[in-house]
């Protein structure tokens, strides 16, 4: 008997934790820079150029998806901004149930999304097999 409350009290706690984790990102925004890029144009154009981030906007039970660009001029462009449910899973990571077919050929495809120690990193292998990496920043 004492064994089993043990166990028990032990996976309590975990639970408790993953709720607080959880719990931290609610009404929160947090933003990764992507890379910056160039249009092509006929006629010079200085604000052709722009940079590229990802957004990850929390609710309670949701998380909004944003990918946008800034031009070198400052206008803003909403590429992607889709919802979905997400939750917090007990290896840290931050499970979006999207649809596939919905981010295809967006940065979001295939990124993984892990919460650890207060941050928030995406990672995905590229085709040729290399790692890349986005830090998420609180913004």
């Amino acid at each position: 008997m004492k064994n089993i409350l043990i166990v028990l009290t032990f996976l309590i706690t975990i639970s408790l934790g993953a709720q607080e984790k959880e719990y931290d990102l609610k009404d929160k925004a947090f933003t990764a820079y992507v890379g910056t890029g160039c249009e092509e144009v006929e006629i010079a154009d200085s604000c052709a150029g722009y940079t590229t981030y990802l957004v990850l906007k929390f609710k309670e039970k949701t998380v909004s998806l944003i990918e946008k660009n800034i031009s070198t001029c400052k206008k803003e462009t909403i590429m992607l901004n889709l919802n979905y449910t997400w939750e917090l899973t007990s290896d840290d990571e931050i499970k979006i149930h999207s649809k596939s077919e919905d981010i295809k050929y967006s940065y979001f495809e295939s990124l993984k999304i892990e919460f650890k120690e207060g941050k928030i990193t995406g990672k995905k292998k590229t085709e040729d097999n290399k790692l890349i990496k986005y830090q998420f920043i609180e913004s």
